[in-house]
This record gives structure tokens, sequence and C-alpha cells, in this order.
């Protein structure tokens, strides 16, 4: 028999009863993560995270699926006794220099992208890392006799990768999340005194609901999960996102997934079992005690505020290390970063500033500017000055800031921007931003392309799509339009127009 225990947001165990092998997935459980703004849902008392803990402690392997803070908790592991972790083959040396502090309590095992691990007789763990190599994300497939299961966490899930796995394997169990809140991109873009404030939730929502749908059309699994989820923040300002009515609420978005197969949304100490390929019993328990957990805020920040002379002097080291990624890179941004100080977590939202300090990579330049004088185009970070600060010393990068929502950010034009995106990402760690310059140079250098068919006439598009690098060679075309498989961006083949993502960008300016 193989079952899968429900222990909390994105940590599972999948158990081969055959051979003893047990894993459990990312397993948070210290309290909250990003910058402490997110909390789990719901937070257990001591008592229940002694039970929780000792659970963990029974399996033999942890399975860590990125470096972001609720999946990985280097404070929880260390609490546990001796096990084997696998994790993949991360070109980021923040990521490596966490897990080499942990090799005196654990034996850390690097996989490749790809790469099979034999964990016991007739029982293997497959991890496929997301593309390019600069991202830290990976996904991973468990196979035994008694069914094969793939967790997809809340990690890109790459088409090539679904249907390469869809080919090989029959796919018992899928789980991934619905978790639209805890999309960095766009959440922190979203101000809730806009009044289309809704309107534009609603598509990061109904994005995540078509991507989940997108995987169990290829994979075609017997049951999938929804899970890794759900969180709140901690902050009052935020409250207007923890009161969406689907923010710990997943059930209707479950139930236009069912058309697509079998759905459920189990609870902490749910449980499946699978027997012969097939799932043979499954205890899905439901939320309505779990929501009724009271709601926990976060502690206010208290670290000293940074002078502006120190803020200015940050920033130049931090132009100088980016700007040189960007320059091997042979690449520019095409705009300029704004860093704009608000007094306090409250304001984040106003347009009332203490200071802004603009960055200019392609030109290494940094000046102090004014919002009265903000000429598009640019991009605008505004938070309090302990955030900014971290953040220009590399002691936080862009993900903790976007995750934490305790920061919003405006860009005039409202348009994605891949480079400055990627230098911001990936450019403040040396072995990302090596991956990253590699990546960049053999891009420019082949120019990939493809052919489409548009009314008859061959067109040449770029074979990944300009916003995060997914193939285009399977893209589903309708009515003239082609559809991104993984972030669902859109553009019209007759024009080669965006009409859905960044309404900036057209395919065939993208191509010589």
């Amino acid at each position: 028999m193989l079952s899968i225990d429900f222990l909390g947001q994105a940590s599972i165990k999948v158990k081969c009863h055959r051979t003893g092998i047990s894993v459990v997935s990312d397993p948070w459980f210290s309290g909250p993560a990003h910058l402490d703004s997110w909390h789990a849902v719901p937070e257990w008392n001591t008592a229940e995270l002694a039970k929780i803990r000792d659970h963990i402690d029974e399996v033999t392997h942890i399975y860590i699926s990125h470096d972001h803070a609720d999946h990985f908790d280097p404070r929880f592991l260390r609490t546990l006794s001796r096990k084997n972790i696998l994790v993949g083959d991360f070109q980021n040396e923040r990521f490596r220099k966490e897990l080499r502090n942990l090799e005196q309590y654990h034996n850390i095992q690097y996989v490749r992208h790809g790469e099979t691990v034999q964990l016991a007789e007739s029982v293997t763990a497959q991890l496929f890392m997301q593309q390019p190599a600069f991202r830290t994300d990976s996904i991973l497939l468990v196979q035994t006799a008694d069914g094969c299961i793939l967790n997809g966490n809340d990690c890109g899930l790459n088409t090539a990768t679904l249907r390469s796995i869809a080919r090989k394997h029959d796919v018992t169990v899928f789980l991934f999340t619905l978790n639209y809140m805890a999309s960095g991109y766009p959440i922190s873009y979203l101000f809730g005194r806009n009044p289309d404030f809704n309107a534009r939730l609603q598509t990061v929502r109904d994005q995540i609901v078509e991507i989940f749908q997108h995987a169990m059309q290829t994979l075609k699994p017997q049951l999938s999960v929804a899970f890794a989820g759900p969180v709140t923040y901690g902050d009052s300002f935020n409250d207007h996102l923890n009161k969406h009515p689907e923010a710990c609420d997943w059930s209707k978005m479950v139930a236009e997934l069912q058309p697509a197969g079998s759905v459920v949304w189990p609870a902490p100490f749910s449980k499946i079992e699978c027997t012969g390929g097939a799932v043979s019993h499954s205890k899905i328990l439901g939320w309505e005690e779990i929501l009724a957990h009271p709601k926990l805020y976060s502690a206010p920040m208290i670290q000293p505020e940074p002078a502006q002379d120190q803020m200015f002097s940050a920033a130049e080291h931090f132009v100088d290390r980016l700007s040189g990624v960007l320059h091997q890179c042979s690449q520019k941004t095409g705009l300029p970063l704004i860093l704009s100080k608000v007094s306090s977590l409250d304001q984040i939202e106003s347009n009332s500033f203490d200071w802004s300090l603009a960055i200019d990579f392609d030109k290494k330049q940094v000046y102090w500017t004014s919002h009265s004088s903000l000429t598009p185009p640019y991009l605008q970070m505004r938070a309090p000055a302990q955030i900014l600060y971290a953040f220009l010393t590399f002691q936080i990068n862009v993900d903790d800031i976007l995750l934490s929502a305790r920061a919003r950010f405006k860009r005039d034009p409202d348009t994605f921007n891949p480079v400055l995106h990627n230098l911001l990402r990936y450019g403040g760690d040396p072995l990302s931003a090596k991956a990253l310059i590699d990546w960049s140079i053999r891009v420019a250098q082949c120019n990939d392309s493809i052919t489409v068919d548009v009314d008859g006439e061959p067109r040449r598009i770029p074979k990944f799509c300009p916003h995060e690098g997914e193939s285009l060679e399977l893209a589903p075309i309708t009515n003239g339009h082609l559809v991104c498989p993984r972030h669902r961006w859109k553009f019209d083949l007759s024009t080669g127009q965006c009409v859905a993502g960044d309404r900036t960008v057209n395919l065939y300016t993208l191509v010589e």
C-alpha cells in the first residue's frame, strides 16, 4: 500500500508500506514566513505542533521543492533526527549556504534535473527542476508498485516536462496549489483602493485555475489534489486580501475543476491510500474546524531605521553589482527602479513618501528623486526603510518582498519587464547570476524560433514565451490566438500582438 498523509500547508507524507520508505515534503512549522508576514492556515498550538513533529520524525526522507521560507524551514529541520534530504541541484549560493549549515544534522543529496534516485527496491524518486537553470523550484515524482505520485507543489509547471511525464507514467495522484493569494506577482502590484482591484484579483485567480486544469488535462491523473495552502497575511493593512471570499475557501475553484477530472481539497490529517496503481481509499476531511482557528497577527517591525546616507551607499554597491550582471548579459532594462520610503507599513498604498531613490542599471547611476518628477517608464517599490535597506544589502531578495505583501509595486506603463524581473530576482546571487548570464548569452546567440501557420502562411515566432521562457512549440492555437500554456499569455497571430499579458509585446518583432 502507498499512503499520502496531509500535515498542513505544503507538507505531506508519502509512505510505501511495502518497504517502509517515506518522504515528507516541505515541512514549514516554525512560525511566520516572508518577512514574518505569512501565517499558515491553521497555525498549530504547541501540543498540535509536537504531534506533527513526531509524525514527521518517523520518515526516512525529506524533499525540499524550493527555497521559499514557507517550504524550506531550516529551524524546524534542525529539530528532527537525521534524515536524507532530497533537493534540486540549484544554482543558488544563498540556498546552498543554508543547506551546508544543515549538513551536521542531515544527509543532503543534490539531485539533477530529470535524475532518478533509487530509494528502495521498486521505489524511485525523480526530480524535475524548472528551467532555465537560474530558477530555483522543482516538482517530484515518486514511483512505487502501488502508485505514482506527482507533487507539483506551487512550482512552475513546464508543459514539456508534464507531457514527458504523461508519456512515461500513469499518474495516480497529482498535487498542485490553488493558492492564488500566494502569487507575489502580481499580488503586490494590486492596490486595495483601486476601483479595478476585484477584477484584477479575479484574473489572478482564474489564471491559477487554468494552470491547474491544463496540468490535469495533460497528465490525466486518477485523482488531483488542491493543497499547499492557504495562508493569511499577518498585517491589518492586508485584511482586504484575507477577507477576499476565496482567499481561504477553495471549494468553488475545486468545483470548476471537476469537469477535467476528480479533484479534492483535503484539510490537514486527511489521508489517501493507493494499491496496485489505483486510489483504493480516501479520508478527506473538511475545512470547517480548521478555518475556525483564531487568526494571528505579525509583530510590528522593530529594527532601527537606516539613515539616508546609509541607503545611498548601499544603493551604490547594489547598482554596481547588478549592472555588472546586466552588462555581461548584454541587455538593458530600459527603465529605472524607484525605491520610495514610507513612514510605516500602513502607508504603503499611500502616495506620501519620505524620499525616493532612483536606480538606473543601464547607466549605473543612483540619485534622489521626487514623486512629482517621476516620468514613465519606471518600476516603483514602496516600503519602509528597513525593508528597502535589507533588499539593497542582499539580506533579503525581491521574492521575499513580493510574497510578504509588506510592500507595493507600481509600474508605469503597467507592463512586465522580463530583463528587470530576472535581474532583481537572480542577479544578486553569485551562482544564479552566472546561470542567468550563461542563459542570456545562449538565447542571444541561437535566437531560437519556430514556425506557426497563420491563415495558410508560415510565420516565425520565438520558441520561448517572452514572459517566463515556456516553450511555445505545443501551445494551443484557437481562433487565431496562441495561448502560452503556463501563465496563459495570449497572442493574436494576425498581428503578433500580446492581448492578454504584457500588451506591449509583439512576437513578430522579437524574431530577426
